[in-house]
């Protein structure tokens, strides 16, 4: 718990930052500078940067307070993106809770994969899936930056769903069956309509669990306390869903269509052979591309022209 009591809390925005400064800071969080400042920041509705023009500001004796709940919150672990409510994704804004999992920068290659594929094809309209939606970050970004794309969003949760439906509206848009951008409840493939599959998608794209079930009490209090475990456990390997969407996904593709999945950074190898053994992709297509930390994080395969293989 912070340290400092009511009657001794910092007045002025420069001590109050230097004090949440301190309290995470005591507590281990790596980066306390940076998300004190990220946090009290989203308090007053200002950009961070704004903070150190305003050291001698006063702070409300309910901003104060409010503060100091964020801290605490912090200090506990929990995500700074659920205490604050909101993550950027590729330039755009989206609400978190604790319904979905956080979007990360690594899953920005998925949508820079999508995006250049959409603009080098030239066709449109183009179909994509999004399977495992959550928050709904690839699907919205997808329909914002791509006008030649319609976006079907799927999701398990119909709550991580409610949440995905509200990122669409705070980005302008308005999901509908008639509109480009859809979401509907399904577990992976089974609540998708057959016309979907008659007509196939262009693109089929997934952010799917896929962390070892015992390997999620390793994981980082900020994560395997707070976010969704429906968001992460990948079964007893990790692929039980993987291979789901590995095995499925050619009944829904166009011939020529891209999968394009976000994996595990110990998975490259097994998913690639099962790609090349499947003979439904191009053995030239199929790629695994590594995240700006070097770790293997996306797989990358286009279904064959040609229907015949085995």
């Amino acid at each position: 718990m912070p340290k400092n009591e009511n009657n001794a809390f910092p007045e002025t925005l420069g001590t109050l930052l230097k004090w949440g400064e301190s309290e995470l800071a005591a507590a281990g969080i790596p980066e306390a500078a940076l998300e004190a400042g990220i946090l009290l920041a989203s308090l007053l509705k200002t950009e961070r940067a704004r903070l150190y023009l305003d050291f001698d500001r006063q702070i409300e004796t309910s901003d104060r307070d409010l503060y100091k709940s964020y801290i605490v919150r912090r200090v506990n672990h929990e995500p700074v993106a659920y205490i604050t409510g909101f993550i950027e994704f590729y330039s755009l804004p989206f609400q978190v809770d604790k319904r979905v999992l956080i979007p990360r920068p690594e899953t920005e290659y998925i949508l820079e994969e999508i995006l250049a594929k959409v603009e080098g094809s030239g066709k449109s309209p183009q179909y994509l899936l999004d399977l495992c939606t959550g928050s709904g970050c690839i699907a919205i970004s997808c329909v914002r930056f791509t006008p030649q794309l319609n976006v079907l969003g799927t999701d398990l949760s119909y709550e991580a769903l409610e949440l995905a439906q509200a990122n669409a509206r705070l980005n302008g848009l308005s999901p509908s069956p008639h509109s480009r951008l859809h979401f509907i409840q399904s577990d992976l493939f089974k609540g998708i309509p057959r016309e979907y599959q008659s007509r196939g998608f262009d693109y089929i794209v997934s952010n799917p669990p896929y962390i070892q079930h015992s390997a999620i009490e390793t994981l980082m209090p900020d994560v395997k306390d707070y976010e969704p475990v429906l968001a992460l456990d990948g079964g007893p390997d990790g692929m039980e869903i993987l291979d789901i969407i590995l095995t499925q996904a050619t009944q829904w593709l166009k011939p020529g269509g891209w999968l394009i999945l976000e994996i595990g950074y110990d998975q490259g190898d097994a998913i690639k052979n099962k790609l090349e053994h499947s003979g439904a992709y191009t053995i030239e297509s199929i790629e695994i591309k590594k995240d700006f930390s070097n770790l293997d994080r996306i797989a990358i395969a286009q279904k064959k022209e040609s229907t015949s293989y085995g």
